[in-house]
């Protein structure tokens, strides 16, 4: 069963989705500066003053993971995550391709039911297969950043200068833009992960920093198509993004059957809910999609 019933009322235009940082994320960032001091100037010479110092560091260390870790902790800077609860969309992500077989199987299936999509692109995969980045335009879906090389040694990603990183993803953007003649408006980190460098990044060259809410874990030879299949219907809501792979960077295959073969009964059963699809960026942005496809109920 689908874990929200999706509203079958008209859907009207909402204002975006973006909102300022919650009060508790505010007083989270200002622990982490407190913390920080605490750690610089508390005297360990008492046990009281050597307790507070390590329950300091244990603290951060704690939040540091939390905000680096949690595909959509607030901590280092705004994650885009969901939408607007109110609407009954969804929007279908794809990450690691592009691949000339996989890729091309998912359009295949998209374009039957009529459907956008958001494709997160590795920009050395987009400049070998650069047919496959220019159909997924043509047929309406979106192409964004998901970096130029996607490491396939994640914890090293991170560690990684701000100057190599704005240069990674700003040669993905060019990338990008070559083939498609667009902007990229996101970019989503590989599994998520994020620190400060990486959200400073992103903001010098304007992007948005994209998360995800419902998540398949469809690596491959991992689960099944059923197990796929469930997992995105169960854990659906109004406004999610849902993230699927049409190829694996860190094995350089393509995605996996079990997940091919569960997206056709995952988009019947969201469409048969109520839901409709759209691409990340008039998720976003409710008012930025003014064009539809037969079908998809924007």
């Amino acid at each position: 069963m689908i874990a929200v019933t999706a509203r079958s009322d008209e859907i009207m235009i909402a204002p975006s989705p973006r909102l300022g940082f919650s009060l508790w994320i505010r007083i989270l960032r200002v622990i982490m500066v407190t913390v920080f001091f605490l750690m610089l100037f508390v005297p360990q010479t008492r046990p009281i003053s050597s307790m507070v110092f390590w329950l300091s560091l244990s603290l951060n260390v704690i939040l540091m993971c939390w905000g680096m870790f949690l595909p959509n902790s607030q901590l280092f800077g705004f994650v885009f995550h969901k939408g607007d609860p109110d609407r009954s969309t969804v929007a279908l992500t794809f990450d690691d391709g592009p691949h000339p077989d996989s890729t091309v199987r998912i359009l295949d299936i998209l374009q039957s039911q009529q459907i956008r999509a958001t494709f997160f692109v590795v920009g050395q995969k987009a400049e070998l297969h650069p047919a496959v980045v220019q159909r997924m335009v043509f047929e309406g879906h979106e192409v964004e950043n998901h970096t130029w090389n996607h490491p396939a040694t994640l914890a090293v990603f991170p560690l990684y200068t701000l100057k190599r990183i704005v240069h990674d993803l700003d040669r993905c953007n060019k990338m990008i833009r070559a083939l498609t003649e667009r902007e990229p408006l996101f970019v989503r980190f590989p599994a998520g992960i994020k620190n400060l460098p990486l959200m400073t990044a992103a903001k010098r060259l304007n992007l948005v920093v994209a998360g995800f809410s419902v998540r398949a874990y469809d690596s491959a030879g991992r689960v099944s198509a059923e197990r796929i299949r469930t997992r995105v219907l169960e854990r659906v809501f109004p406004g999610a993004i849902i993230v699927l792979h049409d190829s694996y960077t860190r094995t350089g295959r393509q995605a996996s059957t079990p997940t091919i073969e569960a997206l056709p009964g995952i988009i019947t059963c969201l469409k048969e809910a109520g839901y409709h699809f759209v691409t990340l960026k008039a998720l976003y942005n409710p008012v930025s999609e003014g064009q539809s496809l037969p079908g998809s109920g924007v």
